[in-house]
C-alpha cells in the first residue's frame, strides 16, 4: 500500500500542474480592447450633403482616413483631404441641390459686370466668396480646382429633380455635390475659379471647371471673351 501511495503521488502533481497551466494560457493571443472600434464605420459620408459619420475633432485630414466637417462664418464645409476645405453649397444656395447665384467673372453681385482688369488671381474684393460668404471663404483658383478634378470620383447623381455630380474624395472618402450650372434639363455644369490665364492665345481668360458626361476639366476660353458668361461659384477656405 505505502508503494502504490509513494506511485500515485507524483502522478497526482503532474496531473495537477498540467490543469493549471491550462487555465493561465487559452492558446489564444490577447485580445486589443480597442481592435473592433478601429476603422469600419468611421468612413461613411452621406452623399450629396458632404455630412460625414466619422470624428468630426479631427482636423488633420493627411494623416485620417475620416472625412471632417465644420463651419466657417456660418458656411458648412467639408475637408476632403486637400490643400483646401470645400464649402457644401454654391454662393446663394441653402442646399448643396441648389445653383444657387451666378456671377460674370470678377463681379460680386448677381446683376454685376466683369472685371476688365487683368490680375493673376482675383482680390477679394472682387471675390463673390468671399464677399458673399465672408469669414476666410474665396474662390478657388485654378490649381485648387485641378486638385478636385484629379483627386476625386465624379459620379451623376440627381438630387430631388436637379442633376448634378457627387465628387467624392480619393483621399478619406469625403464628398461634396456639385449641381449642374443651368435647370434640372441640363447635365453639365461651369464654376468660375479665381485665376487668370497669363497665355496671350487665351486672350487673358479666365479658367473655369467644366464638366459633364464627356469630360471633366479646367479649362480656358481661347479666340473669346468669356468673362462676360454667369457660372456658379463654389467657395473654399483653409
Amino acid at each position: 500500500m505505502k508503494k502504490i501511495k509513494n506511485f500515485c503521488l507524483p502522478i497526482l502533481f503532474l496531473v495537477l500542474s498540467v490543469g493549471f497551466v491550462s487555465c493561465d494560457n487559452s492558446g489564444e493571443e490577447p485580445q486589443d480592447p480597442m481592435a473592433d472600434v478601429q476603422g469600419g464605420t468611421n468612413n461613411s459620408v452621406q452623399s450629396g450633403s458632404g455630412a460625414t459619420s466619422g470624428n468630426s475633432g479631427n482636423s488633420n485630414s493627411g494623416t485620417s482616413n475620416t472625412p471632417v466637417t465644420g463651419t466657417e462664418n456660418g458656411y458648412a464645409w467639408v475637408d476632403l483631404g486637400l490643400s483646401v476645405k470645400w464649402a457644401t453649397c454654391n454662393v446663394g444656395a441653402t442646399a448643396p441641390e441648389m445653383v444657387g447665384d451666378k456671377f460674370q467673372w470678377g463681379a460680386v453681385t448677381t446683376s454685376g459686370s466683369y472685371t476688365t482688369e487683368d490680375p493673376y488671381i482675383l482680390p477679394l474684393e472682387m471675390d463673390a466668396a468671399a464677399v458673399n460668404m465672408g469669414g476666410k471663404w474665396r474662390m478657388p483658383t485654378k490649381a485648387e480646382m485641378e486638385e478636385l478634378v484629379s483627386n476625386c470620383t465624379w459620379k451623376q447623381k440627381v438630387i430631388g429633380t436637379m442633376n448634378g455630380y457627387e465628387v467624392k474624395s480619393n483621399v478619406n472618402g469625403g464628398s461634396i455635390y456639385l449641381p449642374v450650372s443651368y435647370d434640372s434639363y441640363s447635365v453639365g455644369g461651369n464654376y468660375w475659379t479665381s485665376s487668370l490665364s497669363q497665355n496671350t492665345y487665351s486672350y487673358y481668360q479666365p479658367y473655369s471647371l467644366s464638366f459633364g458626361p464627356e469630360s471633366i476639366k479646367v479649362v480656358t476660353a481661347t479666340n473669346v471673351n468669356n468673362r462676360g458668361s454667369k457660372y456658379s461659384i463654389r467657395g473654399v477656405c483653409e
